[in-house]
């Protein structure tokens, strides 16, 4: 009969209620063996032996009433602890810990992880949310830029920027030849997805503009691999990378006609030519001049651009859009990486440059509220 009661139980239970629960003290009850009372139940003696313990020590089974986490940290503690977190020169929540036992603000060495739940659930009502950031800090901007970034800002809050031409210059390295390097990837548990990567990656320099209306030509220069400059350093050596003469070759054959030719196709007939202001810029505003007297263009160079200022630049967003579309092409030789390049460069889709576009007016005010800090974006 024992064995026909196993046969019969073909289905685990994994939660049982409070019925099922008395059913298998009354049977174990009756036959005083754990054992067959798990088999006949059909759960598993660890389960038994659970409730007859609790069945003996209690009285009942009962699930019991779980009391909340003891409070650790007073609000004294947590004040204190708070401040001492956001001072960058005191340390982590290991070092906060250690200073408030020191103190006697805590009974116990508190753990890190105690230490920061209680310290941003008190943050949180006092309206200062915290989190924690790693890896290496961003990069300080001096506060003659930021004064240079709050007047550009303040200058340019009420432009309209569709009159204006974002142009940059962009290094792509070939670092996984052969290989589709993907934002997300999939994997089974315990697997590590690898990638083959160079030490010495092969590279394409490239020079462009973004406008409301479209994208100029992907103009190449010194610095691509493979790609042997015409023009000389102030040693008389090729050139190895951008100079102001090869600069004023990219202004004349790819942002002054392709300007021209993109704004003046949309009714516009003098727009602003946006650039960093790397030295070998400086010869812009003699070179625009010349092209407007020869070609009776009416173009400028947007004046009194601030130095660390790539997150007003939108052509930044373009840059990591078209690097993330060709690593995942996975192209196995340098030379169709290079043409995917130009391709993509050459081929950001209109939606995408005019919410970048629609972006600016709110990056200047962002610049104006952060007082020159640079942006999240």
């Amino acid at each position: 009969m024992f064995s026909a009661v196993l046969v019969l139980i073909v289905q685990k239970m994994t939660t049982l209620t409070y019925k099922q629960k008395l059913d298998i003290i009354s049977t174990w009850q009756a036959t005083k063996s754990k054992k067959c009372t798990a088999a006949i139940h059909g759960v598993s003696l660890k389960t038994v032996i659970m409730w007859t313990k609790r069945f003996m020590a209690t009285g009942d089974v009962k699930c019991l009433e779980r009391v909340g986490s003891r409070t650790t940290m007073t609000d004294e503690a947590c004040n204190i602890g708070l401040d001492l977190l956001l001072n960058p020169d005191f340390g982590s929540a290991t070092s906060v810990a250690k200073e408030l036992y020191d103190r006697g603000l805590t009974p116990r060495l508190l753990h890190r992880t105690t230490v920061a739940f209680h310290l941003k659930r008190y943050g949180k009502k006092q309206g200062k949310v915290i989190r924690v950031y790693r890896g290496k800090p961003a990069q300080d901007i001096s506060q003659a830029s930021k004064e240079r970034r709050i007047a550009f800002s303040r200058a340019n809050l009420k432009r309209s920027w569709k009159n204006v031409m974002f142009t940059d210059r962009k290094k792509f390295l070939f670092k996984h030849p052969g290989v589709h390097v993907r934002s997300v990837q999939w994997a089974t548990k315990g697997s590590n997805p690898k990638a083959y990567s160079v030490n010495h990656p092969m590279s394409v320099n490239v020079y462009a503009g973004i406008t409301w209306y479209g994208v100029t030509k992907c103009h190449i220069v010194a610095g691509t691999s493979k790609h042997k400059s015409t023009f000389s350093n102030k040693k008389g050596e090729t050139s190895k990378n951008i100079t102001a003469a090869e600069y004023e070759t990219v202004l004349n054959d790819t942002f002054l006609p392709c300007g021209d030719r993109i704004f003046s196709a949309n009714g516009i007939s003098h727009w602003l030519l946006q650039q960093d202001n790397d030295p070998t810029h400086r010869v812009a505003h003699a070179v625009v001049k010349s092209w407007g007297s020869k070609h009776h263009s009416s173009s400028t160079v947007l004046s009194n651009w601030p130095p660390s200022s790539p997150d007003l630049n939108l052509i930044e967003n373009c840059w990591a859009w078209v690097q993330r579309r060709v690593d995942a092409q996975g192209h196995k030789t340098f030379d169709d990486f290079k043409a995917a390049v130009k391709f993509e460069v050459e081929n950001i889709p209109l939606n995408i440059l005019r919410n970048l576009y629609k972006s600016m007016p709110r990056r200047v005010a962002q610049v104006l509220e952060l007082n020159g800090e640079r942006l999240a974006c």
